[in-house]
């Protein structure tokens, strides 16, 4: 519920709002918490998954971003870049009857995670 609420305050507050979730060390939470931040990418509000310690387990709907070795701060960070260069998510609703959600907010997505991943990469610096 406390999710939930979070989520309508961010939607409230701004038209482009995400999410930096901090989960256990393969960045899992509750099934509650999880359906809760399903339901929030679902409203067109990004969720970035980070691991305490560990790496983000993916998911199986692929609606989740993982913000792979990145810091809360970085994510956040990277997810506000995301949401000025590509805009909000597009909400997707209900899914249909086989689970499946638009094609427009996976290609959204693709592209927020682009950047994750970049973000997060290591980086070789020559002089």
């Amino acid at each position: 519920m406390i999710v939930l609420l979070e989520i309508a305050r961010l939607q409230r507050g701004s038209g482009q709002a995400g999410l930096v979730a901090v989960g256990d060390r393969r960045g899992v939470f509750p099934a509650g918490v999880e359906a809760a931040l399903q339901a929030a990418v679902r409203c067109g509000v990004p969720v970035v998954k980070l691991a305490s310690g560990g790496r983000v387990l993916p998911a199986p709907h692929g609606l989740f971003l993982d913000g792979g070795n990145l810091s809360e701060a970085e994510a956040a960070a990277v997810l506000g870049r995301c949401l000025r260069l590509y805009g909000a998510l597009p909400a997707a609703g209900s899914p249909g009857a086989d689970g499946a959600v638009s094609p427009e907010l996976y290609e959204r997505l693709g592209l927020f995670q682009h950047e994750l991943t970049l973000a997060a990469s290591p980086r070789l610096a020559v002089r």
